[in-house]
């Protein structure tokens, strides 16, 4: 049964998160979105990208590449910046088992627009196929600001197993991005933010958001259990303050409260997150919240049977 709900809290960070990384997901739909307004061709080749990601998750590496290429084109056409893209379309040859397309086409998107999580992309690409030590050494060779390498070399470290190295590296993380200055109380929340937040205090504080929800995982992986509550805790503490989901956060806390043996308080944050997750479109969030419900019931039936001896 732990190795069911382990399972499901590491399925939020394996192979590069899904569709790279948080930060790509966000930055993507916001890239994207204005898209609705384009010519029908591009409009047709943006359901054929989002339905890209689909195939992505389901794990249909070349079927994934055929939509981003035709999405690819159509950009190309307009004469537009396809790196983010070709990030994709990298990943999907790495991860279909042609490394040597993958990491030319990573070069080829770095060249264009050195992004984050194209560099963690290509990092985990030299890692599967040409060990860890290559991949570390090229990261560090990078040119990159300190936020951004703390980031990276967080998330690299994450996808690694390397737990302990990847908290030091969130934890630097979040200093550079302003933690420090969030009045946080664990019972009480951000107690020191205004009811209304300027754009700079909200943005700081989604940045920092993301990185919650890596430290939880990274504590929870190290069986440190009320670490990885008291940090997916401030990562619902966010998600109240800026109206925004916290799936993630909902599906590990309820896992640690699985391991404490509230099952009760287990399933109360399931079903925030159950909620959260249909009202958004996320498809890979449904997927998480029908996994942690396959794993509360097998313990609630468990633990009924324990009741009946």
């Amino acid at each position: 049964m732990d190795k069911a709900l382990n399972v499901t809290i590491a399925s939020g960070v394996c192979i590069g998160a899904v569709i790279l990384a948080f930060g790509y997901l966000y930055s993507t739909c916001l890239f994207f979105a204005r898209d609705a307004s384009d010519r029908p061709e591009r409009r047709a080749a943006l359901d054929g990208y989002f339905e890209g990601h689909e195939l992505y998750e389901r794990g249909e590496w070349d079927a994934a590449i055929a939509k981003y290429e035709t999405y690819r084109a159509c950009v190309a056409e307009d004469q537009e910046d396809t790196s983010e893209v070709e990030g994709l379309i990298a990943e999907c040859h790495d991860l279909a088992g042609r490394p040597d397309q993958a990491l030319a086409l990573f070069d080829k998107s770095l060249a264009t627009n050195p992004l984050p999580h194209i560099r963690l992309a290509k990092a985990n690409c030299l890692r599967r196929h040409r060990g860890f030590d290559v991949a570390i050494e090229w990261l560090r060779d990078q040119s990159m600001k300190d936020d951004e390498r703390c980031q990276v070399m967080g998330e690299f470290h994450r996808d690694s197993g390397a737990h302990a190295e990847a908290i030091v590296w969130f934890n630097r993380l979040l200093v550079e991005r302003g933690w420090p200055s969030f009045a946080y109380d664990r019972d009480r929340g951000f107690t020191a933010l205004p009811e209304t937040l300027d754009t700079s205090t909200r943005n700081r504080l989604a940045s920092c958001s993301y990185v919650f929800i890596d430290l939880a995982r990274c504590h929870y992986a190290l069986t440190r259990f009320d670490e990885a509550f008291a940090f997916a805790s401030m990562g619902i503490a966010a998600g109240h303050v800026l109206t925004c989901g916290d799936v993630e956060c909902r599906i590990l806390r309820a896992a640690v409260f699985a391991k404490r043996g509230d099952l009760a308080a287990a399933r109360a944050d399931i079903d925030s997150a159950s909620a959260l997750a249909a009202a958004g479109s996320y498809t890979r969030h449904k997927r998480r919240v029908r996994a942690a419900y396959r794993w509360l019931e097998k313990l609630e039936a468990k633990a009924r049977v324990e009741e009946t001896k």
